[in-house]
């Protein structure tokens, strides 16, 4: 589990590790909220204490800050090196920091989770463009018995069927059946149909009726 830089992992085997089992259980102690305390102020297992260090003091149960400094030198595999500057400071830096602290799952988590992303991406993308395959093969078999009559204009019949869609009242394949029939009728009755489809496009009539210029009252239905 990734620890962002939060966790100070205590390994089970630092109880029989040999250099550290030489430390008295005060020490042990010491060296562990040692180690957790570079972990959260410090960088890559390495820290600059300088005097007093208060907090550092008290919390390793120490009375001044060169005990913690002579404490710190007696811990295995913990090197510390005077820092040249107008203060008393030390560096403080456990070597093998990076063989139990390393924080090696961060990486591997985060790629996990990208590729977890990616894979969903994929999954959406392959099932919406299932559903449109569906939708499409719906479609073309609604249409595929459906014959346009040889006196409608196709391009006129399509621009009808695309105002009704943007009017918000798609046709149905039974809806297209009743108004071809209706045109049949209109034209028998001396319309023509293709002006009336334009007549229906021109007002966004959801339905086709008899054209206006003629004398006989206008008869509609709505389909």
């Amino acid at each position: 589990m990734a620890d962002n830089g939060r966790w100070f992992k205590l390994w089970c085997c630092s109880i029989s590790d040999p250099s550290l089992d030489n430390l008295s259980i005060e020490n042990f102690g010491r060296w562990a909220k040692l180690g957790a305390y570079i972990k959260e102020h410090g960088t890559d297992g390495e820290l600059i204490l300088t005097e007093p260090s208060r907090k550092v003091v008290s919390m390793m149960q120490l009375s001044t800050f060169q005990d913690v400094i002579l404490c710190v030198q007696n811990f295995p595999n913990v090197t510390v090196s005077p820092v040249t500057n107008t203060s008393v400071s030390y560096l403080i830096k456990y070597e093998n920091w990076y063989k139990y602290q390393g924080d090696y799952s961060y990486n591997r988590v985060k790629k996990f989770r990208a590729k977890s992303e990616e894979n969903e991406t994929l999954k959406k993308r392959r099932e919406e463009k299932r559903r449109e395959e569906i939708r499409k093969e719906e479609k073309e078999y609604k249409e595929k018995d459906f014959i346009l009559p040889s006196f409608l204009d196709i391009k006129i019949w399509n621009d009808y069927l695309e105002m009704r869609t943007k009017i918000r009242k798609p046709a149905t394949k039974k809806a297209k059946e009743l108004i071809i029939l209706k045109l049949q009728k209109l034209k028998e009755q001396g319309n023509n149909p293709n002006k009336v489809l334009e007549q229906s496009i021109e007002n966004s009539w959801q339905g086709v009726f008899e054209l206006k210029n003629k004398t006989k009252e206008n008869i509609g239905v709505v389909l």
